[in-house]
């Protein structure tokens, strides 16, 4: 992984695709749905990370590959961090 950090507003949407993306198989698995866990991660909308975001989280990207934002999953690892000042 080239760099992390804190993603940019327009990449928050393309995070929330990774995160879904990436806890669907556990989903799946567990048989969780919108209706019995409404709050996992693969059910994850982009409205619920900027809500974060005003309660003063910080989201992180991990980004390899050079410039070109995010593309796919290979290169992006999403990640939900707290700034702590």
């Amino acid at each position: 992984m080239d760099e992390i950090r804190p993603l940019q507003t327009a990449e928050v949407v393309a995070a929330t695709a990774v995160i879904r993306e990436a806890f669907t198989t556990v989903a799946e698995t567990f048989g969780l749905t919108r209706e019995n866990t409404p709050t996992h991660a693969s059910f994850i909308e982009v409205d619920d990370l900027w809500a974060l975001q005003d309660k003063g989280a910080v989201l992180f990207g991990g980004f390899s590959g050079g410039a070109g934002g995010i593309r796919r999953r290979a290169t992006f690892t999403a990640g939900i961090g707290t700034l702590l000042c």
